[in-house]
């Protein structure tokens, strides 16, 4: 799957390396997510390199300059901000609900009573959690995040709606047991970064970006209730 998105690396173009999340080539919604980075990208004068977030959050590898762009940020992490430039309008709003067994639900006015956990990459919800509170490990892929509920050494994984309910899909054991509470915990604005260096090539990027946003969005069913359409 990941050869049919990044093929080859073009020798016209300058590569230009983006962050994703551990093993994403294994989650449909985020698929969907880098083709659309990949076109725009590409749009832009790019070819774009995927480089997955082992340890680390994403934030964490731009800022220490491990990659060159990263494909998500809540803008919750400051720390290095400085040295980091962002889109000036999120490529999507998305949503961070909580994920369960049936056999064990969990009731979301009571989180505190339950273990849970929660992808090291989505800082936002690491902050909600830590004021809340709650009693979490952290994961560091979305497939990891929903395999720990189901081996019970969590009650419980708070996770974006479209990467969770897709990392759901690639487990058979979880398609079974794993259901999704409707009530979202959180709403998360998405935004592209990159290092400062790109300050200048900015505007052709958040150009061709626009043009994705704007387009036919009919390549990414999963995904693209949450794009933003109106950049």
């Amino acid at each position: 799957m990941l050869f049919l998105l990044f093929p080859f690396v073009s020798q016209a173009q300058p590569e230009i390396t983006m962050g994703y999340p551990y093993k994403f080539d294994r989650n449909k919604a985020l698929l969907e997510y880098a083709l659309l980075y990949k076109t725009a990208f590409k749009e832009a004068g790019y070819t774009l390199v995927p480089k997955p977030v082992a340890i680390k959050s994403s934030f964490e590898m731009l800022v220490s300059g491990e990659v060159d762009s990263i494909a998500y940020d809540d803008m919750a992490e400051g720390s290095g901000r400085e040295n980091v430039i962002s889109t000036s309008f999120p490529v999507a709003t998305t949503q961070a609900h909580i994920f369960y067994t049936r056999r064990n639900p969990v009731d979301d006015s009571k989180l505190n009573l339950y273990r849970g956990v929660i992808l090291h990459n989505n800082r936002r919800v690491v902050q909600f959690a830590k004021k809340q509170k709650l009693k979490f490990s952290e994961a560091h892929s979305p497939y990891q995040c929903i395999q720990m509920v189901l081996d019970k050494t969590a009650d419980y994984c708070i996770a974006l709606k479209e990467v969770g309910m897709s990392s759901v899909e690639a487990i058979p054991d979880a398609q079974k047991n794993i259901v999704m509470h409707m009530k979202p915990v959180l709403e998360i604005p998405v935004y592209v970064s990159l290092k400062k260096s790109y300050r200048s090539d900015l505007p052709k990027i958040e150009a061709a970006l626009k043009k994705q946003l704007t387009g036919n969005l009919s390549q990414y069913p999963l995904i693209k209730d949450n794009l933003n359409k109106s950049p």
